[in-house]
């Protein structure tokens, strides 16, 4: 979606919005987790434009759910730029604590650190 139809991005934010929504309702130990997290990183994680423009979108508490998920978007996507701009999300949002999914989402694209 490199031409981004803005009907369409609005869309996805807002079935983004609503998967949170409904995710933070369940159980820890609900096994709809699961299914929530694949629905979750097959919108966000169509491609890179998309994903970086949905995670700007949405509010910081919507972002803390959806980092339960980054290392899957990051499995989809395998870039080095979708982690960056995650790496600026995470120095924007610092009290969110996304260090650990950050680690994680770097290790499934083979990032070395230096």
């Amino acid at each position: 979606m490199t031409n981004q139809n803005p009907k369409l991005l609005e869309s996805k934010i807002a079935e983004v919005k609503r998967l949170v929504k409904e995710r933070i309702q369940l159980h820890v130990n609900d096994p709809r987790i699961t299914d929530y997290g694949e629905k979750l990183t097959e919108v966000i994680g169509s491609d890179l434009i998309t994903a970086k423009a949905i995670l700007n979108a949405i509010d910081q508490d919507e972002l803390f759910w959806v980092s339960e998920v980054f290392e899957n978007i990051s499995a989809k996507l395998q870039s080095r730029s979708f982690v960056l701009f995650l790496m600026e999300l995470d120095q924007k949002y610092p009290e969110i604590h996304m260090e650990g999914e950050i680690k994680y989402a770097k290790l499934v694209i083979g990032w070395k650190d230096s």
